[in-house]
């Protein structure tokens, strides 16, 4: 399990200065640690230092597992598209932001790519469906029970049945 934690509060007008995003990312960070993550952190970071932050981030969750993104600071929507907001940005027109930010459907496109691969569960191959907020599904879906309790799941964590634990991103 890894995670990208960004906080960023040092920006250059025409942004204010934030005076939280590094505390709640550290804070973010001390309780994924907590949890079992193996948390990449970094603060006050410019547009490339995010994309190289990111992208070593893309090669370590195609490995397997479970990733996470956090980041504090600021964010903007310009015509139904979210941006993360680098501290080096200066945007004073609406074209600024499109150049100096990072769009977040960018990054969770990025994030799903590197961990749909296809999958071997008792000798048949299965292929992830990519989903969107508002689909639907009908059909079975599997559940380890009582007898799989605290054992290693195909996604890298151990199941609890007693928890919120996902058995794998996708069926079965």
């Amino acid at each position: 399990r890894v995670a990208l934690v960004i906080g960023n509060n040092n920006y250059q007008r025409p942004l204010s200065v934030l005076y939280n995003p590094i505390n709640d990312a550290k804070a973010m960070k001390y309780v994924l640690e907590k949890r079992g993550f193996e948390v990449m952190y970094d603060a006050n970071v410019t547009k490339r230092e995010m994309r190289l932050e990111l992208e070593k981030f893309y090669k370590k969750i195609k490995n397997g597992g479970v990733g996470l993104f956090y980041f504090a600071g600021h964010g903007m929507e310009l015509e139904g598209k979210n941006y993360l907001i680098p501290i080096d940005a200066t945007p004073k027109k609406r074209i600024d932001v499109e150049f100096d930010s990072l769009p977040l459907d960018r990054i969770t496109k990025n994030m799903q790519r590197a961990t749909m691969r296809p999958y071997t569960v008792l000798g048949k191959k299965y292929y992830p469906t990519k989903v969107s907020i508002g689909d639907s599904f009908s059909g079975v879906a599997s559940w380890y029970g009582p007898n799989f309790q605290n054992k290693l799941t195909s996604n890298g964590v151990y199941y609890n049945m007693h928890a919120m634990t996902a058995a794998h991103k996708t069926l079965p």
